[in-house]
């Protein structure tokens, strides 16, 4: 599993012909950022990111909300099967 992640994190350094050579290389012999910026920059994946953020931190928060409503619900109130909680 970890020599997976390595050879993509290998490939990510790489330029495109150098990718699918041959024989393969797992270290660059000239490694680039250029996959970083391009993925960055012109496909917007920090637009992509914060859009995921935000989606995330605001379903936390509504189902914060609705399970302590539930659980405070379930502790007021008497409920059948209560005494078997406990």
């Amino acid at each position: 599993m970890m020599l997976s992640f390595v050879w993509m994190l290998s490939t990510s350094f790489k330029l495109a012909k150098d990718i699918f050579g041959y024989p393969p290389q797992f270290i660059p012999a000239n490694p680039v950022l250029d996959n970083y910026i391009y993925v960055i920059f012109e496909k917007n994946v920090l637009v992509n990111l914060k859009n995921t953020v935000v989606i995330a931190t605001i379903g936390t928060a509504l189902s914060l909300f609705f399970t302590t409503r539930g659980g405070c619900g379930f502790a007021k109130f008497n409920n059948p099967g209560k005494s078997l909680s406990s």
